[in-house]
């Protein structure tokens, strides 16, 4: 990000002021989720950037609610906080069993062909 390890150690330690253009700056460079690091600092767990830098989670839930607000407007303030708690436990549970599944898959893949004994 540019910054001096110390001013570095600081940020990650949530203790060093927020420079959102430097947090873009830095996703931009290395294919990250500036969305993803912001939240990370926020919810005070550095890993979460990382584990989801890839599949940039945090940009898509926000684009999804982006695209939610659009379409319902004042419409959106109807919706009571544990119709979101279910909805998003039901979204991430199921993710969940979906990357169990192809795990078991893939195991069984590796098995069927590196059989002990080949």
């Amino acid at each position: 990000m540019g910054l001096p390890l110390r001013t570095y150690h600081h940020f990650e330690g949530g203790r060093a002021h927020i420079d959102i253009e430097r947090i873009r700056s830095f996703a931009d460079a290395t294919d990250s989720d500036a969305h993803a690091i912001l939240t990370a600092v926020l919810i005070g767990a550095p890993d979460f950037a990382a584990h989801t830098m890839d599949n940039k989670l945090v940009s898509v839930l926000i684009s999804g609610a982006q695209r939610f607000d659009e379409r319902l407007g004042d419409r959106l303030t109807r919706i009571e906080v544990a119709r979101f708690i279910a909805a998003t436990r039901r979204m991430f549970d199921d993710l969940e069993a979906d990357l169990s599944q192809r795990d078991d898959e893939a195991r069984r893949w590796l098995a069927d062909r590196f059989e002990p004994g080949d």
